[in-house]
């Protein structure tokens, strides 16, 4: 079976099959950020309060930083997955995952917390060098360290724009395909062409699917996400593990993503000086 037909029963671009699966389907947005990423002025309060207003659920995936996912889990009236999102040595990125806070903030101590340098984005086209923070571990040795623990590590938007774009970096033939568990095939950051660039590349790798709206706002909150059906964290990342997630996602328009890069840069610029 071609690539398209397998990706259309997996991934829905369409706003009604949310109200049809809503009733027996937990929706997570898989990538979100606060106020606690270099990028974000998000308070958590904002986006539990979202949350709660919509009836979804999220995983807080702050740049190396734990602090919004610890605040955020305490919340129990918002569904929480307790993860993170690292930008390596190569300044190449990763998502995790974890079933338990407990383990996000034993993995970040001891393999993040001391692992921290500035990077600079010298040449972007921007007024200012753009500034991030990165950790100064290789990817393989950050993939191999999140193995120790029971988590579901994934690739974000493989096919990005700028310095993310990171699908050669992981078809590279050193064996960190191995360790990756799945791909994030809807962004709603990324265009309609380049999210399905990142489907068709994980349907050749075999991984599962997430989707995420890579919020740095409340209001970006639930552009994108992934459902299945589940009653707590363990059951929800099984389910991903499987292949069982269903995907829906609301692409930004060129204009929106232009813009979108612009604010980021502005944040990162504001909170790093």
């Amino acid at each position: 079976m071609q690539w398209s037909k397998l990706f259309a029963h997996r991934v829905f671009f369409q706003d009604k099959a949310l109200q049809d699966l809503k009733r027996d389907h937990m929706f997570i947005d898989m990538h979100t950020h606060t106020g606690y990423s270099h990028d974000s002025n998000t308070r958590v309060s904002s986006l539990l309060r979202t949350a709660k207003k919509e009836g979804i659920g999220l995983a807080v995936t702050d740049h190396l930083q734990v602090k919004g996912a610890l605040e955020a889990c305490k919340d129990r009236k918002v569904f929480v997955i307790p993860g993170i999102e690292i930008a390596a040595k190569e300044n190449k990125e990763i998502l995790l995952y974890f079933y338990s806070i407990k383990d996000l903030l034993d993995f970040h101590q001891k393999n993040i917390e001391r692992r921290l340098t500035t990077h600079e984005y010298k040449h972007a086209r921007f007024r200012n060098t753009i500034k991030s923070l990165k950790c100064t571990t290789p990817m393989i040795e950050l993939l191999e360290q999140a193995d120790e623990y029971n988590c579901v590590k994934c690739i974000p938007h493989p096919f990005s724009y700028l310095l993310r774009n990171s699908h050669k970096f992981f078809s590279q033939k050193d064996g960190k395909m191995k360790l990756i568990d799945a791909i994030e095939v809807v962004n709603s950051t990324m265009s309609p062409s380049r999210n399905k660039k990142a489907a068709k590349w994980g349907m050749k790798q075999k991984k599962a699917f997430t989707a995420g709206s890579d919020a740095h706002t409340a209001k970006e909150l639930g552009k994108a996400m992934t459902a299945t059906r589940a009653s707590n964290i363990e059951e929800f990342l099984e389910r991903i593990r499987e292949k069982q997630g269903i995907l829906l996602g609301k692409e930004m328009s060129r204009r929106e993503a232009i813009n979108h890069i612009i604010r980021l840069g502005l944040v990162k610029r504001e909170k790093m000086e």
